[in-house]
């Protein structure tokens, strides 16, 4: 069993940079003859005890291998529909909509772009998914944690969008996925 840690509220695992998530990691053993690292069968992932345990049946040296996550099955946008003066805005009394969050994405996989286009197909904002995601301003109560990236509802040229539908797209590797999302102002 080799054990290893994550950042706080998170799956990255700590000392990665770039950083990784704990569910791409896999056991590998060096083979000294060939001088290369094999991948061991049979690996199993614990994220509850942050372990990965695996079959060995001679000693070695062993190691623990994590790859880019290129997953976007799973990523989301919330709130929707985004309201910069509602309950989940972050927005206190004496404020403006500039203080805002904006649109968390969350699960986003560790690198990629996710782009914005309007309903009719005019893009937006491109987003590039940094290799360590930034916190959330302070404003927002610092609620991005683990795999969040926020949008901070702005179109290219910095100014606000619009209300209206909006049409995202996270693409990472070869894998992509395309929501929509609404503004309200």
């Amino acid at each position: 069993t080799l054990k290893y840690n994550t950042m706080a509220n998170s799956s990255i695992v700590c000392g990665t940079n770039p950083p990784v998530r704990e569910q791409t990691l896999s056991a590998w053993m060096l083979d000294e003859a060939r001088q290369l690292w094999v991948k061991i069968p049979g690996a199993v992932l614990d994220t509850g005890a942050n372990t990965v345990t695996v079959p060995l049946d001679h000693f070695s040296v062993y190691g623990l291998f994590g790859t880019a996550d290129t997953n976007v099955s799973n990523v989301h946008a919330f709130p929707v529909p985004f309201d910069p003066f509602g309950p989940n805005s972050g927005i206190g009394a004496g404020k403006t909509g500039a203080d805002g969050c904006g649109i968390i994405f969350n699960n986003v996989p560790s690198m990629g772009t996710i782009k914005i286009y309007t309903i009719s197909g005019e893009l937006v904002k491109s987003l590039e998914i940094p290799a360590a995601l930034p916190p959330c301003p302070a404003a927002c109560g610092g609620a991005c944690v683990g795999s969040m990236f926020r949008w901070d509802a702005k179109a290219a040229d910095s100014a606000s969008v619009a209300s209206g539908v909006y049409i995202w797209r996270v693409e990472s590797g070869g894998n992509s996925k395309t929501g929509k999302l609404m503004v309200i102002r």
